[in-house]
C-alpha cells in the first residue's frame, strides 16, 4: 500500500511531526524510527517498510535514531499491485 501523511508537516519539540493547520480530529497517529535526515526528506522505518515524509523546520537535536510520532491532518491509503 502507499500511504501519504496529508498537508503540510512541521518538527514540534519532543520529537513531534505534526500538522501546523491542527493534527486529525480522529487522532490519527503514526509511530516510526528516524533513519535518515537530509534536509526537509526524513525517512521513518515504520515496522518492516520505510517511509518517505517531507518535514519543514529544525528537527530537534539527537532525533536521528528515536522514535517519532507522526500526526498531520489525516492519512490516505492507497492499494496498490506489487
Amino acid at each position: 500500500m502507499e500511504l501519504d501523511a496529508h498537508g503540510d508537516l512541521v518538527w514540534e519539540a519532543g520529537a513531534s511531526i505534526t500538522s501546523p493547520d491542527g493534527v486529525s480530529e480522529d487522532g490519527q497517529l503514526l509511530v516510526g524510527i528516524v533513519e535518515d535526515i537530509e534536509g526537509e526528506s526524513v525517512v521513518l522505518r515504520v515496522g518492516e517498510g520505510l517511509l518517505l515524509l517531507e518535514v519543514q523546520g529544525v528537527p530537534p537535536l539527537g532525533v536521528l535514531g528515536s522514535e517519532v510520532a507522526v500526526r498531520p491532518s489525516c492519512f490516505e491509503i492507497w492499494p496498490i499491485d506489487l
